[in-house]
């Protein structure tokens, strides 16, 4: 029998990535049920509805306005429109009363970072996450859970690598893709999910970055490679390096992890194959279980709304992030290392590679 006490989310931007926020909310239709949905496009609406009807619930209202939907809030709004206006749509919807979910990146400038972090602050103990959908995979919260232990030592050095492929045909299924002022570029969009590992997993504040960006092919705005050191304030240095121009197809990503007592490397092309995995006295890796993916978000939230606690990811988590890459672009327009956080900007890159 479903549960009648369910939690009510209202769903803005039924794009691309709405779908998996649908199938997970629909995973958890015992405790959450979507009554609500906003776009600007009615027919991406009425797909997002039609799944939801499939699944043998009530067809959400449909609004094309997204304060009309906040003036009847829900008790969970989840935010997956285009990066440029999370964090305008997300303060509104914590002053409405509402927990919110945000699809990454949560913001594109410091300014907006802080004004995310303050509204979240302002709130009468509402909730915000943002989808860092990694965080959830096994092996990832084993790893967290061994550095927080200490089973590393002191972790002296971690490193990201995102080969990826972004086409054409990609970019131009949203304009705003790809644009300094609505997303940047591979940085900002896809390789943040490894960056916010990076320092989840390093567990220190990033202090300092340099970093070099280029466009080589990509027809945007922003940059399709970027590479950078992180300098943290444990000591510990990280390093990274993206790119979207990977032929034909992505090709892998890997998170490594070296401390004084311990080594580990995950590979494959989702972080899905646990390369190396050794530490001093040689324990075995005893992997966590829970859900994964946006069911693991969704999840983790709920779980953070019944227990008043902090979720998995953390709307200050997210800030930085963006702190990260906003000093790497800095940096590279700037020519120079860049302390953090950094006053700064995407749209302050819109010149670069003129």
């Amino acid at each position: 029998m479903v549960n009648l006490n369910r939690q009510t989310i209202g769903l803005i931007g039924c794009g691309a990535i709405a779908r998996k926020h649908v199938a997970a909310i629909l995973e958890l239709r015992d405790e959450l049920q979507i009554t609500q949905l906003c776009d600007i496009s009615t027919e991406r609406m009425d797909a997002m509805a039609s799944m939801v009807v499939e699944a043998g619930d009530k067809a959400p209202s449909q609004y094309t306005n997204y304060q009309v939907l906040l003036a009847r809030p829900p008790d969970i709004v989840a935010i997956a429109t285009s990066s440029d206006s999370h964090t305008r749509i997300g303060v509104e919807a914590f002053a409405a009363g509402c927990h919110v979910v945000l699809e990454k990146p949560v913001a594109l400038s410091t300014d907006d970072s802080a004004a995310i972090v303050d509204a979240l602050r302002s709130s009468s103990g509402q909730v915000g996450t943002v989808g860092y959908i990694l965080r959830f995979l096994p092996h990832m919260r084993a790893l967290k859970k061994a550095v927080d232990a200490g089973r590393f030592g002191r972790v002296l050095h971690a490193s990201v690598s995102i080969h990826w492929n972004r086409n054409v045909s990609y970019y131009e299924q949203a304009p705003w893709r790809g644009t300094w002022e609505k997303d940047g570029g591979a940085l900002m969009n896809q390789c943040t999910h490894g960056i916010d590992l990076l320092q989840w997993i390093v567990g220190s504040k990033p202090m300092r970055v340099g970093g070099t960006i280029r466009r080589f092919q990509r027809p945007i705005e922003a940059e399709d490679f970027g590479t950078a050191t992180v300098e943290f304030g444990s000591g510990a240095v990280g390093t990274l390096v993206g790119t979207v121009n990977v032929y034909p197809s992505n090709h892998d990503t890997t998170l490594s992890v070296f401390g004084e007592k311990g080594t580990v490397v995950i590979g494959g092309t989702g972080l899905n194959e646990i390369v190396t995995w050794q530490f001093d006295g040689k324990e075995p890796l005893r992997e966590i279980a829970g859900r994964t993916g946006h069911l693991g978000l969704y999840d983790d939230l709920l779980e953070s709304i019944r227990d008043k606690r902090d979720p998995t990811v953390t709307i200050e988590d997210a800030t930085r992030s963006v702190e990260i890459v906003l000093g790497i672009y800095k940096s590279a327009r700037d020519g120079n290392k860049v302390d953090l956080p950094c006053q700064f900007s995407t749209s302050e890159m819109k010149s670069f590679f003129d």
